[in-house]
């Protein structure tokens, strides 16, 4: 499921402790907890507007060329799905908004 894209390395760690701990289907355990990665940027847009509109000074920065401010917000639209959204995802949308 992670080289799929379809499960974070974080949820697969998880997911392996639950069904070590109690047993059960990875992928069942990944749907009931809602850990499967957002690749939908329609549903990640309305989170990476809101995170971008939080944090205007890292958004400045960005601008100004520091590309490490880029994935302080990725960390941000991370935190914000509680680690649901493709990462790669959330990258080009936070680029493509902001940058518009």
């Amino acid at each position: 499921m992670v080289s799929e894209g379809t499960l974070t390395s974080r949820a697969a760690k998880d997911i392996l402790l639950m069904v070590v701990r109690d047993g059960g289907d990875p992928e069942v355990i990944a749907k009931e907890h809602n850990m499967l990665q957002q690749h939908d940027e329609g549903t990640l847009q309305p989170v990476v507007e809101e995170i971008i509109s939080k944090n205007e000074k890292i958004v400045a920065d960005f601008k100004a060329g520091k590309e490490a401010a880029l994935q302080a917000l990725v960390g941000q639209v991370m935190k914000a799905t509680k680690g649901s959204a493709n990462p790669a995802v959330a990258a080009k949308i936070l680029r493509e908004m902001i940058l518009k």
